[in-house]
C-alpha cells in the first residue's frame, strides 16, 4: 500500500509547502516512512494507523481494482491483526509488561487457530461476553482461497469482507472505549520512537481507512465503502500536477532573485 508524503522541513524553513517534495511511498512494516526530499532533507512520516487498519484499506482497494483473491487475503489478515492488537492492548491494560506479551505471542505467531483461541479467551475474560466470529462457511471459503488457490468472485469477496467487518467492528468499538484510551495512545506513540531516536525531523499522518480508530462512527456497509473508494481521485496524477506547480514556483522565485541581483 502507498500513501503520499511531503517534506515538513521545507515548509518550516520556507514558510510554504515544497510541492516538488510530494511523493507516493510504500507504507513499511514499521509504519514509519523515511524519505529524502529534492532539497536533501531527510524526514520521517509516522503513519498513525495500525496494521489491521491498513490491511482493511488494502482489501477494499483490491476489490475496486478487481483483485478479489487479494481482497480476501487482506480482509482475513486484517481481522487476525485486530485480534492481535486487542490481545496486546488488553495485556497492557492489565499491567502485563510488553516483553512478556512478546514472549507469549511467539508461541502462537505462526498458528492462526492459537491466536483465535487466545483472542476469544481474552475477550470473554475482559467483557464477560463471547466475541463474534466468522461463520463456518466463510472460514471454509477463506481457507480455500488462501490455501488452495480458489479464485474468488467479486460477490464472494464482498460477502467475506462484510462478514469480517461484522466481526471486527464490535472489537474496534471496544478498543475505542474509555478503558482503552490511554493504552491506545501509548501503543501509537511507541511507533515514533525509532524516528525520534535517530534525530530525524518527524511528522505524523492519519489515513482514513475502512476500519479506523479515527472515525467517530464506524461505517458498517462494505458496499458503500467500496463505492466511495471507487470515485477517489488519482493520487499519482495529483503528485505529477504538484511537481509541475512546484517547478513553476521555483522558476518564479529564481527569476525574482535574478531580477533583484540585476
Amino acid at each position: 500500500m502507498q500513501t503520499f508524503t511531503t517534506c515538513m522541513q521545507c515548509q518550516v524553513e520556507s514558510g510554504m509547502p515544497n510541492f516538488s517534495s510530494l511523493s507516493m511511498e510504500d507504507v513499511p512494516e514499521s509504519g514509519v516512512i523515511e524519505v529524502t526530499c529534492n532539497r536533501g532533507h531527510r524526514t520521517a512520516t509516522i503513519i498513525q494507523q495500525t496494521k489491521f487498519e491498513i490491511l482493511s484499506e488494502m482489501g477494499v482497494k483490491a476489490i475496486v481494482n478487481g483483485s478479489y483473491r487479494d481482497a480476501v487475503s487482506s480482509f482475513a489478515s486484517s481481522l487476525e491483526r485486530l485480534h492481535e492488537f486487542f490481545l496486546e492492548a488488553t495485556c497492557r491494560r492489565h499491567g502485563i509488561a510488553p516483553d512478556e506479551f512478546t514472549v507469549t505471542w511467539k508461541h502462537m505467531a505462526n498458528q492462526s487457530e492459537r491466536q483465535l483461541g487466545a483472542f476469544l479467551a481474552a475477550h470473554l475474560l475482559d467483557t464477560g461476553k463471547a466475541a463474534k466470529v466468522l461463520p463456518p462457511k466463510q472460514v471454509e471459503f477463506r481457507n480455500a482461497v488462501i490455501h488452495k488457490g480458489r479464485l474468488a468472485t467479486r460477490d464472494e469477496a464482498v460477502s467475506f469482507g462484510q462478514a469480517m467487518f461484522d466481526c471486527a467492528i464490535p472489537v474496534l468499538m471496544l478498543l475505542r472505549s474509555d478503558p482503552y484510551a490511554e493504552i491506545l495512545r501509548k501503543l501509537t506513540g511507541e511507533r515514533s520512537r525509532k524516528a525520534f531516536d535517530a534525530g530525524i525531523r518527524t511528522s505524523t499522518m492519519g489515513i482514513s481507512t475502512p476500519l479506523s480508530f479515527m472515525n467517530a462512527e464506524q461505517p458498517a456497509d462494505l458496499e458503500a465503502i467500496i463505492d466511495s473508494y471507487a470515485v477517489r481521485p488519482d493520487m499519482h496524477q495529483a503528485i505529477r500536477e504538484s511537481h509541475n506547480l512546484g517547478a513553476m514556483i521555483d522558476s518564479l522565485i529564481g527569476a525574482m532573485a535574478d531580477k533583484k541581483v540585476t
